[in-house]
């Protein structure tokens, strides 16, 4: 089984702290959430760090992990949860990403998984482009809007 990982636009102390709290109302529902991308697909922690270095090929800039792009931890006791504020840079990197580029990314990214867990390569579900799309989206709001994107996990 994966780790539970979202993506958060807002106000980052906000989202720390409610991430770290146990609400009634869904942090994605929260007011100070902006934009949000579910990345609770059965996933290793890994695994976004693969799609990362995947992003930032397509992007053409050198690759880049997205654990050494968490510049800030404002949430969780990072043993079982964790809520860090990501990088700038990661930031406009994965905003570039054209729609069109999106299965491409996809398809390169799975296979890169695949190859790590050392099993048969998949293609991409709706859901993984679903993500894909909803991570762009955040990042491009977060970069037009000048906020904090916050990249949360949870055991």
């Amino acid at each position: 089984m994966g780790i539970l990982m979202w993506f958060y636009v807002g106000d980052k102390r906000k989202i720390g702290e409610g991430f770290s709290a146990t609400n009634a109302v869904p942090l994605w529902k929260q007011p100070f959430v902006v934009a949000m991308a579910d990345f609770s697909l059965h996933l290793s922690a890994i695994d976004l760090d693969l799609l990362s270095e995947e992003a930032c090929r397509i992007a053409g800039v050198q690759p880049v992990s997205l654990t050494v792009s968490l510049t800030e931890n404002v949430g969780g006791n990072a043993q079982t949860q964790s809520a860090d504020v990501v990088s700038p840079q990661w930031i406009a990197t994965v905003a570039s990403i054209a729609d069109h580029q999106v299965e491409g990314l996809a398809k390169r990214w799975l296979a890169e998984v695949a190859k790590e867990h050392s099993e048969q390569p998949e293609g991409p579900t709706e859901d993984t482009l679903q993500a894909i799309r909803e991570l762009i989206h955040a990042c491009q709001i977060a970069r037009e809007k000048s906020l904090p994107l916050v990249h949360a996990w949870s055991l």
